[in-house]
């Protein structure tokens, strides 16, 4: 996800400051994360379906997500922001870290973005 906008980390606008800097930036971001829900998203075990689009894009990477769908969606928003149609080979892995006496799983992943 991209960094937050410094006009966007305030707690507190007034009337004026928030219609003009605030609510645009946010309505285009809501649009976006909204078209991002039905983001095409094909897994490697998928390639059947995916054989005929091209694969020339480099992967885009994803660390230390909190699970599958924060992934998917992550993945989604970053080619959708680049112009892409889709996100194939998905390739998804789960690791544990320990906090004392938690143990917390966070998940990596990987795609390759593509226009169809």
């Amino acid at each position: 996800m991209p960094a937050v906008p410094a006009e966007l980390k305030g707690s507190v606008y007034c009337q004026s400051c928030y219609q003009a800097q605030v609510w645009p930036q946010m309505s285009t971001y809501e649009d976006t994360v909204n078209q991002v829900k039905d983001f095409p998203i094909y897994e490697k075990s998928q390639s059947k379906e995916t054989r005929l689009m091209s694969r020339k894009e480099k992967p885009i990477q994803i660390m230390q997500a909190r699970d599958r769908e924060d992934i998917f969606m992550k993945l989604a928003y970053q080619a959708y922001i680049k112009g892409f149609d889709a996100v194939v080979d998905v390739e998804m892995k789960s690791f544990k870290t320990h906090q004392g006496s938690y143990v917390l799983i966070h998940w990596n992943g990987s795609g390759i973005p593509v226009k169809r």
